[in-house]
């Protein structure tokens, strides 16, 4: 049996045999499995079933695909295709049935027949596919990938939303991090130029954009940079700062070691309060007199000044601010070498490297009074050791890191 053909846009003769030119054409659905299909179809003495497969030119089975009917113009009615085959019983007559074919991922085809006269009417209806690609990209801030960064895709008035992803365990309790900050997407179009928009956003970096064709995307994963915004998305409550200061950078040549914690005063951002623990290390050197006629010989020791106390620092630039937030403070701290209060004044800046760490740097005056022990010799050589109670002045520029919470 040869089915008529009005006008068509795919090949849709069907021969006892089979498909026409399946010698050549690979065919997923038999055409006895069309046929047996078609026949168990429950109907009446006066209805035709109309049915076969549907497909796309590159011979994939179309499941889901909506068939709209309409015979002679009359109102349309639909069905879906399951698994590619699709049928449809009818009792209307008439001259002419139209059928629209449409899927998501395929362009819509409309063909027509001229209306059967036999039981069964096998079709095969072969769509021909958008253009579809899975967009993939990873977000950087600096070398470092974003976790949750928004990714807000635009394509033919369509807004597809997504997130970038993290870290995780794998199913084998592994730490993954081989998707850390990318994100993908998989989308349709009906011609290649069709044009494609993404916005990133994330609380504190700056709005990111870019646009392109589809015919421009090659399959890679895009690689993109946000940069941070001039203030933080919120004031940081806390934060721990660890700091160090090396002879080059002290007045006295001396080494530098901090550590303190500052939290700021209710919704007061520029006041914080914390706790501060410092110490110098100071290499002192005492000339000492030997004998008469002969050069002063040199007594190296090394002091160790620890101090501990409270601290109170004010931001006179606001602490949000991510380059160089700047504040002055003093420790009030006690000199647990010799239980002496002491108060060290201090002038410092950070700068964000990302979200929650800063750089710091800071200006420090300290001045406190130490028991140096001196030496004199006898013209018999014999030593002597005397106590000297001597001020230290001490003047030192550290660096450290912070850490924002």
């Amino acid at each position: 049996m040869l089915n008529s053909l009005a006008f068509t846009q795919s090949d849709e003769i069907w021969l006892d045999s089979g498909f026409a030119g399946e010698d050549t054409i690979p065919v997923l659905i038999s055409g006895q499995r069309v046929n047996d299909y078609l026949i168990a179809i429950p109907r009446g003495s006066d209805q035709i079933v109309i049915g076969g497969c549907i497909g796309s030119i590159f011979h994939e089975v179309i499941d889901s695909a909506v068939v709209e009917v309409v015979i002679d113009g009359r109102e349309p009615f639909h069905v879906l295709s399951e698994n590619g085959l699709f049928n449809f019983v009818t009792e209307a007559k008439g001259n002419v049935v139209d059928i629209f074919i449409s899927h998501p991922d395929y362009h819509t085809l409309d063909t027509s027949i001229v209306f059967p006269q036999d039981a069964n009417t096998k079709l095969r209806l072969l769509l021909t596919p958008k253009y579809r690609i899975l967009l993939r990209g990873r977000v950087f801030a600096g070398n470092m990938p974003l976790e949750g960064v928004n990714v807000s895709i635009s394509h033919l008035g369509k807004e597809y939303a997504t997130q970038t992803l993290g870290c995780y365990y794998d199913s084998e309790q592994y730490w993954n991090c081989l998707f850390d900050g990318m994100f993908k997407t998989e989308l349709t179009a009906d011609t290649p130029d069709d044009s494609i928009y993404l916005k990133l956003s994330m609380d504190g970096m700056q709005s990111y954009t870019y646009g392109m064709k589809f015919q421009d995307y090659t399959g890679e994963i895009m690689e993109f940079r946000m940069k941070y915004e001039s203030v933080l998305p919120a004031p940081p409550k806390s934060n721990i700062n660890l700091k160090l200061g090396f002879p080059a950078l002290s007045l006295s040549n001396d080494w530098y070691m901090g550590l303190s914690y500052y939290r700021h005063v209710g919704n007061i951002n520029r006041l914080a309060y914390g706790l501060d623990v410092n110490m110098y290390i100071t290499n002192f050197t005492v000339p000492v007199e030997t004998f008469e006629g002969l050069d002063p010989r040199e007594a190296d020791s090394s002091y160790i000044n620890a101090f501990v106390g409270p601290s109170l620092l004010y931001y006179f630039i606001k602490p949000d601010t991510r380059w160089f937030s700047s504040y002055a403070g003093c420790t009030f701290s006690m000199n647990l070498t010799e239980l002496a209060f002491v108060p060290q004044l201090f002038l410092g800046s950070r700068i964000f490297l990302d979200l929650n760490k800063a750089l710091g740097l800071e200006i420090r005056y300290t001045e406190f009074a130490r028991t140096v022990t001196h030496y004199t010799f006898n013209p018999y050589g014999k030593a002597y050791s005397s106590e000297v109670s001597e001020v230290f002045t001490k003047l030192h520029a550290t660096i450290g890191i912070q850490v924002v919470f």
